[in-house]
């Protein structure tokens, strides 16, 4: 029938509020049979008709429908197939699954091809229980894949559910779920609308409560063409954005799209194809060129435009997105989308948002805010920014300068009786170690090499082992000149320089051997320290070998403390001239320097460990010239009253001898 009839045919039947949108469906197919018509090449010979009925959206009515079609004008008369008036070739529609299903049940038997423009349901593309029923829009399977697309898109990992409570709400809203799980999108809740307004006055408070209670800002509809839904959802789904199939776009027109509770929400629609030839067609309608159909006249009401929807700034996630440099720790109990935010630990970034783990930087790199990792800063005793070693530089150089001063004194006036009588050889080798130990402290500072590694433990140990030995042979060598005073003593024959140049060759040798040792099996070597730290990396000297560094300390320490006791024996020894009190409260001194300088070395770390061990070899070195200067004050005494004498008296240096009564000091000064 015509659409002029269809018309009549709903106004008779109290259908008078026509869907403009299913109006200009009907005028899309009637053009479209009209092109065909015109068109000689597509079917020559051949003119396609029609017939228009209206389902309703009532699975009765279609069916009525269907059996009409099949039957022809008058009386319906099942299992039988009229031919009078042409023969039909196929059938169109419908809109929603279950009238299409219903005619489809009908049609198979006959064969007749049905194509659905609206009818999504995944049954319907089961081609062994549909072998003729053909789909224009993809089934909802393909749809839920988009839908899960989307809220991937836009980071919607937070939404609700309106499922209509039958096999298909169930069907489809299961489907969702198992897809949004797979994308790790969370659902709050599923809400399920039956089809029937009855039934939903009984359950309408609970599910308001539900809906509005919920925080998610999106709701997925998973249903079939429902009213009561779009009641609901008018009710009560102000500021929500629903995602709609695309089989509801033929029922929500323009003039409920507008309404607030639709507002900004996003409806799968089929693709489009610009066809100026319908669009000039449709424009042209009006009740001049179609006198008999009555519909125009109310269509025309009625805006033509086209829905369109701007891009959403929406969140809608249980829990606000972690920032760079936290981590997504999962509230307990809760769905996984609803997480709190840790910051990263210590030494770790996470440059992505939403991290669920972090990782940390490269050895030789440093998060910057826990975000980006920046290359650590180097650290070592620098000459440019230290304070400390321009301080240990300025002190170095200043006692060096001290004990330069004492032994150019000493070369001056090495000839005299008092310098010889202050055992000249083990006075200039004391006085020349004390200075290069000085000079040792230069090989810690700066930035470390393969040659200052190696050279300033074992030079500083060897130096440092020639000086206690020599303050060793000196004791010795007052301790048995005291003895040798005696008359008929048995220890003169132990007076001269052999055995202390023995001393200070045998006790230098065994230091040198460690050494030599040491550097031939693990010699220490520079590295870069990127453990000890985590915010910078330390360029250190790697011993090598601990147990030699601690073996090259402790002979040190023996020959301190083997120093102290001979000195310590020796201290009541008579005469004003015997040094060993000088000498056994340096060596306390010493003693006390590294007894102490064991557990602060062990304690501290990175470039401290260095600045600890220079503090221990100045203190050390300052500690051993106490008995030296005493030394050099009773000497310069003498030297200067000498001169003295020699100048005022004429007497020479056999004046200050005489005044010299001691023994021992003449026994020292034939040892010479």
């Amino acid at each position: 029938m015509d659409a002029g009839t269809q018309a009549h045919r709903l106004s008779e039947s109290n259908w008078t509020r026509p869907i403009p949108r299913f109006y200009r469906y009907v005028m899309a197919f009637i053009f479209a049979i009209d092109e065909i018509n015109k068109n000689p090449d597509i079917l020559p010979n051949m003119t396609l008709g029609y017939h228009v009925y209206d389902s309703c959206n009532n699975v009765n009515k279609a069916i009525d429908s269907a059996l009409q079609i099949l039957s022809g004008p008058g009386d319906q008369i099942p299992n039988f197939c009229s031919t009078e008036f042409g023969r039909l070739v196929g059938v169109i529609g419908d809109l929603n699954a279950d009238t299409s299903f219903n005619i489809a049940q009908i049609l198979r038997i006959y064969g007749y091809p049905q194509i659905s423009y609206g009818a999504v349901d995944p049954i319907l593309s089961n081609i062994k229980l549909f072998p003729s029923f053909f789909q224009a829009l993809p089934n909802y399977s393909t749809q839920q894949f988009a839908i899960v697309q989307l809220l991937r898109h836009y980071n919607w990992t937070w939404i609700g559910v309106i499922a209509s409570d039958d096999d298909v709400g169930e069907k489809q809203s299961e489907e969702l779920k198992t897809m949004a799980t797979n994308f790790d999108i969370c659902i709050e809740y599923i809400i399920k609308i039956p089809d029937k307004r009855a039934l939903m006055k009984h359950i309408y408070g609970t599910r308001k409560h539900v809906f509005t209670k919920s925080t998610s800002q999106v709701v997925v509809i998973c249903s079939k063409i429902s009213m009561t839904i779009i009641d609901f959802v008018e009710q009560e789904g102000q500021e929500k954005t629903f995602i709609i199939p695309a089989g509801w776009i033929s029922l929500l027109q323009p003039s409920k799209m507008q309404k607030p509770s639709f507002h900004g929400s996003l409806i799968f629609s089929p693709p489009r194809k610009e066809m100026s030839d319908l669009k000039t067609f449709l424009q042209d309608i009006s009740p001049r060129n179609r006198p008999h159909d009555f519909l125009v006249e109310y269509i025309l009401a009625y805006f033509f435009h086209c829905l369109t929807s701007d891009e959403l700034i929406l969140v809608s996630t249980c829990s606000a997105p972690c920032p760079s440099g936290y981590k997504r720790t999962l509230k307990p109990g809760i769905h996984k989308c609803c997480f709190e935010c840790f910051k990263c630990s210590e030494g770790e970034i996470t440059d992505e948002k939403d991290s669920i783990s972090c990782h940390k930087c490269p050895e030789d790199q440093w998060p910057n805010d826990f975000n980006h990792c920046v290359p650590k800063p180097i650290e070592f005793l620098s000459y440019k920014n230290d304070l400390a070693v321009v301080t240990v530089s300025v002190i170095t150089i200043l006692c060096f300068g001290k004990t330069s001063i004492i032994l150019g004194i000493f070369t001056l006036f090495q000839d005299t009786p008092v310098v010889r009588a202050n055992n000249q050889t083990l006075s200039f080798i004391l006085l020349v170690s004390i200075m290069l130990s000085f000079l040792c402290v230069f090989l810690f500072l700066g930035c470390p090499t393969h040659v200052t590694c190696m050279l300033r433990q074992t030079s500083f140990g060897v130096i440092f082992s020639v000086a206690i030995s020599s303050i060793l042979a000196k004791t010795i060598m007052v301790y048995t000149a005291f003895k040798a005073t005696k008359p008929g003593s048995s220890w003169r024959r132990f007076v001269g320089v052999k055995i202390p140049n023995s001393v200070v060759f045998f006790c230098s040798f065994v230091q040198v051997l460690l050494s030599v040792i040491w550097l031939s099996t693990s010699p220490p070597f520079p590295e870069m320290n990127t453990h000890l730290y985590q915010d910078k990396i330390i360029f250190q000297c790697n011993e090598g070998s601990m147990l030699a560094f601690f073996m090259l300390l402790g002979y040190m320490g023996l020959l301190a403390a083997i120093s102290f006791i001979v000195a310590f024996l020796a201290r009541n020894l008579p005469d004003s001239f015997n040094e060993a009190k000088n000498i056994t409260f340096s060596m306390l001194v010493v003693c006390s320097v590294w007894v102490a300088f064991i557990p602060a070395y062990m304690s501290v770390t990175g470039k401290n460990t260095v600045l600890v061990e220079i503090f221990a070899i100045i203190s050390s070195i300052v500690g051993r010239p106490l008995h030296v200067t005493c030394m050099f004050r009773q000497t310069s005494f003498g030297i200067i009253f000498a001169i003295v004498c020699f100048l005022y008296l004429g007497q020479g240096y056999s004046g200050l001898l005489g005044l010299q009564s001691n023994t021992t000091w003449k026994l020292l000064e034939e040892i010479h």
